[in-house]
């Protein structure tokens, strides 16, 4: 019974974190990423400005379409 309960468990872990994620909340949570292991203070910068401008133009693409706005959102939390 306990053999059953955790391949169950693994079979859910391994669908859920295959499932495709949206492709802008994917690329910005990369650009966080790639801003949280900036070393000098001009890659902060960089990282930081250029994340906040990817953010800002998602939001702008997604303004009219509010389903993929949700899809986004969901899946942008997932990562932060």
């Amino acid at each position: 019974m306990l053999r059953i309960a955790i391949l169950v468990s693994f079979c859910c872990i391994i669908f859920f974190s295959c499932r495709e994620t949206n492709p802008r909340a994917k690329k910005l949570c990369d650009c966080y990423r790639n801003l949280h292991v900036a070393k000098t203070t001009k890659e902060v910068n960089f990282w930081s400005d250029s994340c906040t401008n990817l953010y800002l133009n998602i939001l702008q693409e997604l303004s009219t379409d509010a389903d993929e706005m949700n899809a986004f959102e969901t899946d942008y939390k997932k990562c932060q």
